[in-house]
């Protein structure tokens, strides 16, 4: 109540500050600096939203790792899941693979292709126990990787062919 209040004193405030500017004003400069009161209430009024939508977020999804950097995770463990799906890009962006050096690097996954160039392992398992950050881990790297993640509870779909068809609808 009382921060309604004193918002309250303050648009008064403003209004009053805002007239006397007004009155010795020319009117293309009174046309210039409304159109300048316009902006900045504009921008108020964005950032209060941003602010609500911050205050209304739960914690877990405010504080939420946003980037590749941002996992607390393995780093060993995040490099690899990232290396590994990056093998993936000539096949699903359809841009051409880098020429490797001849020295290999020590954290590489190495050059296990198939006969069409397609990564051997085909598939990526993330195992541990509930909270260990598996989803996190997939979602960011997906992300950072500049694919856009789609969960989907196997638990709640049973049928192959409901399954099938989300992942299809992607």
């Amino acid at each position: 109540l009382e921060g309604l209040k004193e918002q309250e004193k303050e648009n008064e405030t403003q209004t009053e500050e805002n007239e006397i500017v007004e009155s010795n004003l020319t009117p293309k400069q009174l046309r210039k600096y409304r159109k300048e009161l316009a902006k900045k209430e504009k921008k108020r009024k964005k950032m209060e939203e941003e602010a609500l939508k911050r205050r209304q977020q739960l914690w877990v999804d405010r504080y939420a790792p946003k980037r590749f950097i941002d996992l607390i995770s393995n780093e060993r463990t995040n490099r690899y899941v990232l290396q590994w799906l990056k093998s993936w890009d000539p096949f699903v962006f359809n841009v051409k693979r880098k020429k490797k050096d001849k020295a290999q690097n020590k954290f590489s996954i190495g050059d296990d292709t198939t006969a069409d160039r397609r990564p051997f392992k085909k598939v990526l398992l993330l195992a541990g126990p509930p909270g260990g950050g598996k989803t996190t881990l997939a979602h960011t790297i997906a992300v950072h990787a500049g694919y856009c993640p789609m969960e989907i509870n196997a638990s709640d779909e049973r049928t192959g062919a409901v399954l099938q068809e989300k992942i299809l609808a992607s």
